[in-house]
């Protein structure tokens, strides 16, 4: 991503007017696609599909028929029978999916606005605030493309809005945060890349006029995938090597982001799997649990995207990142050590003859709370080593010094040791204490 410290960025005269005007034209049917989806959408999640042949989507997805209504979050006889014997009808089913898509497309279309209307003048936070618009509102969402059924333009628009969009991740990650392909073999990867999927998408395109979209479509993902893999490779490096305090800031904002993404589409293909095996109320539950899971993580990203982009010093990324670390593997340990005792405690009580018994739980739990704070003081120091220990070292080098201010009484002494806490724990060019006398 990028900020107003880049000129290589910048935008001036008739290419920033050019540019505004490039966005807001492709930006605009996608908006539209939007608002006229959402009653088609909901619509189709309030009808019950009896089987994959009577799917909309039956021609338009180019996955296997069992799995078409599934994709679509569409519900069969099976899933509304179980959804009345609790008492709900089908359009409270269809609010709850239509809800979270809605978030997720309103949330994506605010952060790119406002990117657009902060950074209009910056040719990459355009770029940016173009994909994750097309993130929000087609990417994961099902509302654009339910136009698909209704019209071949839709269709025409939402492929283009989808080819637009996996470019646009790849090349975004060769180029962020300055705008310059690096490392340097990153512009022929892109290049080839690009060129494939966009082959390939011609080809599909010309074999499916008039016809289902062809299963050959899906030879896309494997390259795309690989391209995404090298672009967060080529972060990597331009991170370790390239980088300065100020992109690694804005870097770390977005892998955040990328990582609860990532998250979230892996829970995806996951529950995704498990609704396609268990029909009734477990598949409804499983739909409603995807949709809520995806929403939620790839609300991180835009946000993400949004502090690296705008106000990338606001908050300490690292603190986040930090805390995250240790209190997750706080909680893991912790879980872990009562699961153990409470396994290990009744195992032992019934060898001794007994049944079981609630002293069990009781002690493991007060064993639980005793660990916590020895055990946070165990973590935290152990990822601070790991992972900060440069910060780490400061740290000790400042209580360190901390300790010997409280009884040193020589000025001079404690001038020259402050002196080298500086330069130890910054790292100036050079240090000058001043003194003001009185």
């Amino acid at each position: 991503m990028t900020t107003p410290g880049y000129p290589q960025t910048r935008l001036s005269g008739w290419r920033r007017n050019i540019a505004r005007a490039v966005w807001l034209m492709a930006i605009a049917p996608m908006v539209l696609a939007f608002v006229l989806g959402i009653p088609m959408r909901f619509k189709f999640l309030s009808r019950v599909m009896p089987d994959a042949a009577a799917d909309p989507f039956d021609n338009l997805i180019p996955v296997p028929d069992a799995m078409v209504s599934t994709f679509a979050g569409h519900l069969g006889p099976a899933e509304a029978e179980a959804l009345a014997r609790l008492g709900f009808e089908m359009t409270g089913y269809a609010i709850v999916i239509l809800a979270f898509e809605i978030l997720l497309g309103l949330v994506c279309l605010a952060i790119g606005f406002l990117l657009f209307w902060r950074r209009s003048d910056d040719w990459l936070a355009l770029w940016s605030s173009l994909l994750l618009i097309l993130l929000g509102i087609s990417g994961v969402s099902l509302i654009v493309p339910t136009l698909m059924t209704v019209s071949a333009v839709w269709t025409v628009v939402n492929l283009l809005a989808a080819l637009v969009g996996m470019l646009s991740n790849v090349h975004v990650l060769f180029l962020s945060p300055d705008g310059h392909m690096q490392p340097r073999w990153a512009l022929p990867v892109a290049a080839g890349v690009s060129g494939y999927i966009l082959a390939l998408a011609g080809y599909v395109g010309w074999l499916s006029v008039g016809q289902t979209l062809s299963p050959l479509l899906l030879l896309i993902f494997p390259v795309w995938i690989v391209g995404l893999g090298l672009g967060v490779y080529a972060q990597i490096v331009r991170y370790r090597r390239l980088s300065t305090a100020q992109q690694r800031q804005q870097t770390k904002w977005v892998a955040v982001g990328l990582a609860t993404t990532t998250l979230g589409f892996i829970a995806n293909a996951w529950l995704l799997s498990l609704a396609g095996q268990e029909p009734g109320l477990p598949r409804v539950l499983y739909s409603v649990g995807r949709t809520a899971t995806v929403t939620i993580c790839m609300l991180f990203f835009p946000v993400c995207v949004a502090f690296a982009v705008l106000r990338y010093h606001l908050w300490d990324i690292d603190l986040i990142i930090r805390r995250t670390l240790i209190y997750s593997v706080l909680t893991a340990l912790l879980a872990l050590t009562y699961f153990s005792l409470v396994l290990g405690l009744q195992s032992l009580a019934t060898a001794l003859g007994g049944t079981r018994t609630e002293w069990v739980t009781v002690a493991s739990t007060l064993a639980v709370a005793a660990l916590v704070t020895p055990l946070r003081g165990r973590v935290q120091a152990s990822i601070d080593r790991r992972f900060y220990r440069r910060k780490y070292n400061a740290a000790q080098t400042l209580a360190t010094f901390a300790a010997v201010a409280r009884d040193e009484t020589k000025l001079n002494t404690l001038t020259s040791k402050l002196a080298g806490v500086v330069q130890d724990t910054m790292e100036p060019e050079s240090v000058t204490v001043w003194l003001k006398l009185r």
